[in-house]
């Protein structure tokens, strides 16, 4: 008989630790009988059929007033330890910071014993420092974290440089701290071209493809690509930069690119459900954050052989990129430096096979769910 798993997180929609759990939950479900328990029912990825979804019953909205956001927080919680209680399960995986805290403290109201598996997701210096809500309420997202991530049995952490924060900045005594880096699906993120796929016209026509998949939001800072580009064509006047995304900066990005003449150099190409197919046609793919957790689109490039340009958003970054072969980290403010590195990569060749090796070798989703469930077993068996 299979153990009897709850997970929560707010919602399915978006990407990175959204879009990770979906593709685990093909894996967790040979393993365990699983509740999914959501804020709202806003699912954007493919699940497996067999999951029971129990919602929390609090909308998930941002567009409320401050005293409306107390109550629904309180009644969240509230509502999360009724489910924990009422169900008798084995064990509970939550994951992203604000929702393991509420998960806890919902645990320790209505005094629930079942073992809790928290997976943090986001918090890194760079959080507080460039995030500003967080910044604002720094002090307290940390005692909270704190209080949680000393409380529960165990903390999966996406890298060493996360495990390494949360235990000296957030003062996390916890022992049970295992690092799992984030996964991708290297059978979908692969060598292989799809010849039956229809690119934009400038696309296709491009001869150096610059790449850059993200929101279009300040943190992703894209405004940066965007700026560096007249310094790019004076060396590679046939490059062109392409943008993958959606987001509230897209209209000021738009008249930066008009401001600076680059309407037939620069690309917003919107959202797309099949990135891996335009990182397979790139030539080198470039990250510009100001703070990232583990991000995703590096692993996703490396693996369909595309080296990578990336902004030192975090320390973490280096597990990722700790080989020339594979890409390098600049600083956002030693832009000759990133000129430099990207006109090195456009005329270096670059062994495919090995990229695609190494995130087979190391960040195959495979990998992280079986880490995954040896986690969420280790804390029912004890």
């Amino acid at each position: 008989m299979k153990n009897k798993l709850a997970i929560i997180i707010p919602t399915l929609h978006g990407a990175g630790c959204e879009k990770l759990l979906s593709e685990m939950l093909f894996d967790f479900v040979k393993e365990f009988e699983i509740d999914l328990i959501l804020y709202e029912k806003s699912i954007d990825y493919d699940i497996p059929k067999n999951i029971n979804i129990k919602l929390v019953g609090t909308d998930n909205s941002p567009h409320h007033s401050f005293l409306y956001k107390i109550f629904r927080l309180i009644k969240r919680i509230d509502n999360i330890g009724k489910i924990l209680k009422d169900n008798r399960y084995d064990a509970v995986l939550s994951l992203i910071d604000g929702c393991n805290t509420n998960v806890y403290l919902g645990k320790v109201l209505h005094r629930v014993k079942t073992p809790l598996i928290s997976a943090e997701h986001t918090i890194n210096k760079g959080f507080f420092i460039h995030n500003p809500y967080s910044k604002k309420l720094a002090w307290l997202f940390k005692y909270l974290l704190k209080i949680t991530y000393n409380g529960v049995d165990e903390v999966i952490v996406i890298s060493n440089s996360m495990k390494k924060y949360i235990q000296e900045d957030i003062k996390v005594a916890n022992e049970n701290i295992t690092t799992i880096y984030n996964g991708i699906d290297t059978n979908k993120f692969n060598l292989k071209k799809d010849d039956n796929v229809e690119f934009e016209k400038e696309f296709s026509e491009a001869k150096i493809k610059l790449l850059n998949v993200a929101r279009l939001d300040d943190n992703k800072n894209q405004q940066y690509l965007i700026n560096l580009m007249p310094e790019i064509l004076k060396q590679k006047p046939e490059t062109r930069l392409f943008i993958i995304g959606k987001g509230e900066k897209e209209q000021e990005l738009k008249s930066l690119i008009e401001k600076l003449n680059l309407e037939k150099k620069v690309f917003l190409l919107g959202w797309k459900t099949n990135v891996q197919d335009y990182m397979k046609e790139a030539d080198l793919f470039l990250m510009s954050s100001k703070y990232e957790g583990f991000p995703m689109t590096i692993i996703e490039s490396i693996s369909v052989g595309l080296p990578v340009v990336s902004s030192l958003s975090n320390e973490a970054i280096f597990e990722i990129l700790d080989d020339k072969s594979v890409g390098q980290v600049i600083e956002l403010d030693k832009k000759e430096e990133y000129l430099k590195v990207i006109l090195y990569y456009l005329d270096t060749q670059i062994d495919k096979n090995l990229l695609h090796k190494k995130i087979k070798n190391e960040f195959d989703i495979s990998i992280t769910s079986k880490q995954y469930i040896q986690t969420i077993k280790k804390a029912i068996n004890e």
